[in-house]
C-alpha cells in the first residue's frame, strides 16, 4: 500500500511558509512621540490596524485558499491511493517510495521538499485502477483550484516577496499534482511559473544585493538570504522534476534567468557554483541541479569538445584514448588512439588537439616524435559518433613543435592553427587533405599579438581567434571572414579564458575571468555578442577563482577547479 508519509510531508513542509506573523504595525513608529499627541496617536493606531487587517485579509486570502485546496486535493488523492488494490509489484514500488519518504522527512524543510514529494506521487498515480478514478478526478479539480488561487496570489503586488515566492511554490506544486499523468505539461507550466517569478523586480534586487554586496546588502541580510535560498531551491527541485519525469533532460540554455537590478547582467540559478550554493544553504541538505557534475577523474584535460548530446569529450596530453563524461557523472572511454600506420621511430605520442563537427564526428590530432628525421609528425585520426575509427591522415605540412588548435566548419573543412604561426591557418578538406594556407589580415590599427589561438568557427564560417600578449592576459577576440579578412575586433575587460559559438542564438560567447571581485563574490562572466556587438552578461559567482578553467561549445560546457588537488567541476550549459 502507498505510504501516507509522502502526503503528510507535503503538508507539513508547506505549513510554516504560508502565514508570516512577523509583520509590525507602521503605527509603532509613533510610540515615542509627544504625550500631548496621545489621543491623535491612538486614532492613527486604530485606523492603521484596521486597514492592515483588511489588507492582510484581502491580499492573502488567495494564498490561504490555495493552500486549503491543496490540502483537500492531497487528502482526496491519499484516500484514492490508500483504497486502491495493487499488485505485488506495486506493493514493492510502494515500499520503495515509503523508504524515500522516510529519507526525505529527515531533511531540512526547504522549498524543494514539497516538489520532491509531489514527484514521488507520480509513481503511485500510475497504479490507480478504475475504482479510484472518481476520487482522482476530484483531487485534480482541487489541485487546479489551488493553482488558480496561487496564481491570483502571485499576481497580487500587495503581497511581500516571501509570500509571492510561497505563491510560486504553491503554483508549481499544484501544477505537478494536477498533471501527474502528463508530466511534460507539468514541466512546461513550471517553467512558465519560474520565468514569472524571476522577472519580479524584487527578485532581481534581492539577488543583486546578495551577490554584489554594498551598504544596502547589510540591511535585512537574513531575510534576503532566505529569499535567495527559496528561489534557488525551487529551481533545483523543478530541474530534478524535469530531468526525472518529463522524459528529457532540462534545457538549461533556455532556463529562465534572473535579471539583476543593475545593467544588463543576469544570473542563471543552475549555473551557480556548488560551493556557493552550499554556503547559501549553510550545510543544509539540498538537491543540486542536474546539470552540474563533480569529477575526480578528468585530471586537467588539455583537450576538450562537446557533442550535440551534451556530453563532454576530453583527453590528457599523454593519454592514448579519448574519454567521454555524461551528465550523470559517468566517465567512459570513447575511443582508443593507436600507433599510426606510418612508421615513426620514437615513443613519444601526445594528443595535441580535439574537435567535433556538426555530425558528431570526432577529430583527434596526435603528435609523434620522429627521431630519425629529428622532427615532429602530426597525424589526424577521425572517429564517428560511436567512437569507431574512420580514417587517419598524416599532416605532412605540420612539422614544427607547437601547440595546435583545430576546428571544423559546417562544410566539413578542417581549420588548423599552429600557435607559433599566429598570422596564418591551414585548411584541409573533410578527408584531411591539405587545401590551402589562410593568411590572416593585419592592419595599421591592430596587429596580431604574441599569443594568438584559434577559438571557434561560426555557422557563417567566420573564424574567431583569441589574442593577447600572453596566454594569461588574453583580452581580445578577432573575428575573420572565411578568406582571412578581419571583420571585427571584440575587446573585453578581464582575462579571456575561452570562446565558443552558440549556434542556437548565433552569438559568440566569451568566458571572462574578472580579476576584480563581483562585489564581495568573485566571478566569471559569459559575454554573448551578436553581429552588432550588442552584449549580454551572464554572471557566474564562484567560491574562489580557479587555477584551471576551460570553456567549450556545441553546447557549451564550463570546467573549472579552484585549487590543485581538488575536484574538477563541470557545468553543462
Amino acid at each position: 500500500m502507498w505510504s501516507p508519509l509522502i502526503i503528510e510531508y507535503l503538508i507539513s513542509s508547506t505549513l510554516g511558509l504560508v502565514l508570516d506573523k512577523a509583520r509590525k504595525s507602521a503605527a509603532e513608529k509613533l510610540k515615542d512621540g509627544d504625550t500631548t499627541d496621545e489621543k491623535l496617536r491612538d486614532v492613527i493606531v486604530a485606523d492603521l490596524n484596521d486597514i492592515k487587517t483588511k489588507i492582510d485579509a484581502l491580499s492573502r486570502k488567495d494564498l490561504r485558499s490555495s493552500y486549503s485546496f491543496l490540502q483537500e486535493g492531497v487528502a482526496t488523492l491519499n484516500l484514492a491511493l490508500d483504497e486502491d488494490e495493487q499488485t505485488s509489484k506495486n506493493e514493492t514500488n510502494g515500499a520503495q517510495n515509503s523508504d524515500r519518504s522516510s529519507r526525505i522527512t529527515t531533511e531540512s524543510e526547504s522549498a524543494s521538499g514539497v516538489l520532491n514529494e509531489a514527484i514521488a506521487l507520480s509513481h503511485a498515480i500510475q497504479t490507480l485502477n478504475n475504482t479510484s478514478n472518481g476520487r482522482l478526478v476530484s483531487a485534480k479539480e482541487s489541485f487546479k483550484t489551488a493553482r488558480e488561487d496561487a496564481t491570483r496570489a502571485f499576481c497580487n503586488e500587495a503581497l511581500s516577496l516571501p509570500d509571492r515566492i510561497m505563491a510560486a511554490k504553491l503554483r508549481v506544486a499544484s501544477k505537478i499534482l494536477e498533471c501527474l499523468q502528463d508530466t511534460k505539461v507539468a514541466a512546461v507550466g513550471c517553467m512558465l511559473f519560474l520565468e514569472e517569478l524571476h522577472s519580479l523586480p524584487a527578485v532581481g534586487e534581492t539577488f543583486s544585493k546578495h551577490f554584489k554586496g554594498g551598504i544596502k546588502s547589510l540591511v535585512y541580510k537574513d531575510s534576503r538570504l532566505e529569499n535567495v535560498r527559496s528561489v534557488l531551491s525551487l529551481n533545483f527541485a523543478t530541474s530534478e522534476f524535469v530531468a526525472r519525469f518529463s522524459g528529457e533532460l532540462p534545457n538549461v540554455r533556455n532556463w529562465p534567468r534572473i535579471h539583476l537590478s543593475t545593467r544588463s547582467e543576469t544570473i542563471h540559478p543552475l549555473f551557480v557554483d556548488l560551493d556557493v550554493v552550499m554556503e547559501i544553504f549553510d550545510m543544509e541538505k539540498f538537491q543540486p541541479p542536474e546539470n552540474q557534475v563533480i569529477s575526480t577523474e578528468i585530471d586537467s584535460w588539455n583537450c576538450h569538445c562537446t557533442n550535440h548530446q551534451g556530453q563532454l569529450l576530453g583527453s590528457y596530453e599523454f593519454d592514448k584514448h579519448v574519454s567521454i563524461l555524461n551528465r550523470s557523472g559517468q566517465l567512459n572511454t570513447f575511443c582508443h588512439v593507436r600507433q599510426a600506420t606510418e612508421n615513426f621511430e620514437g615513443n613519444s605520442q601526445n594528443v595535441a588537439a580535439l574537435a567535433i563537427d556538426r555530425y558528431d564526428n570526432v577529430f583527434v590530432i596526435i603528435k609523434f616524435e620522429d627521431c630519425t628525421g629529428n622532427k615532429y609528425v602530426y597525424v589526424l585520426f577521425v572517429f564517428d559518433s560511436s567512437g569507431n575509427e574512420k580514417y587517419e591522415r598524416v599532416l605532412k605540412f605540420l612539422e614544427t613543435f607547437s601547440p595546435v588548435k583545430c576546428a571544423v566548419d559546417n562544410d566539413g573543412d578542417i581549420i588548423i592553427h599552429l600557435q607559433c604561426r599566429e598570422d596564418h591557418l591551414y585548411v584541409c578538406d573533410n578527408n584531411g587533405n591539405f587545401k590551402c594556407y589562410l593568411s590572416l589580415e593585419q592592419n595599421a590599427d591592430y596587429e596580431l599579438g604574441s599569443f594568438t589561438s584559434l577559438a571557434c568557427v561560426t555557422d557563417q564560417k567566420e573564424i574567431a581567434m583569441m589574442c593577447g600578449t600572453t596566454n594569461t592576459s588574453v583580452d581580445k577576440v578577432l573575428v575573420y571572414t572565411k578568406d582571412g579578412k578581419l571583420k571585427r575586433t571584440i575587446k573585453v575587460k578581464g582575462s579571456v579564458q575561452g570562446v565558443t559559438y552558440n549556434d542556437s542564438t548565433s552569438k559568440i560567447e566569451i568566458l571572462v575571468r574578472k580579476e576584480s571581485i563581483f562585489g564581495k563574490r568573485q566571478s566569471y562572466s559569459i559575454l554573448s555578442y551578436n553581429e552588432n556587438d550588442e552584449v549580454e552578461c551572464l554572471c557566474l559567482p564562484v567560491h574562489r577563482l580557479g587555477w584551471y578553467e576551460k570553456f567549450c561549445s556545441c553546447p557549451a560546457v564550463f570546467i573549472y577547479c579552484n585549487s590543485p588537488g581538488t575536484d574538477f567541476k563541470v557545468i553543462f550549459m
